[in-house]
């Protein structure tokens, strides 16, 4: 049976304050972090603001798909993330936002293919 198959880690997460709120933070959006959340509520900050963070996570997936296996390979894996935010006026704020690839250590393993 043909067919494809994925594998991706979702990062959902790039602020410890939206966390906290399990993400009901949207709205209020008023720090740095609003570059990935919201980039309309950039305009309720009224000073500078910087956030960054690391996610790691731990790579070692395995999964047999019809008698073949697929892996990644077994190691901790840093997902950093950035971000800026520079109010100009009361209508206009500068944002800047940058954050690590999801794919980190997805590599050809020895037991089989990497996932793709």
């Amino acid at each position: 049976m043909p067919g494809s198959f994925g594998a991706g880690f979702f990062l959902p997460n790039q602020s410890t304050e939206a966390t906290a709120r399990g993400n009901a933070w949207v709205a209020t959006a008023d720090s740095a972090a609003a570059v990935h959340y919201n980039p309309a509520g950039l305009v309720q900050m009224s000073q500078r603001s910087a956030e960054a963070g690391v996610y790691t996570i731990h790579l070692g997936n395995e999964v047999n798909i019809g008698g073949t296996n697929y892996d990644a390979e077994g190691k901790w894996q840093p997902v950093p993330h950035l971000y800026y935010a520079h109010p100009i006026n009361e209508d206009l704020v500068l944002g800047f936002g940058c954050r690590g690839r999801n794919k980190r250590g997805q590599r050809r393993s020895k037991r089989g293919r990497a996932w793709r």
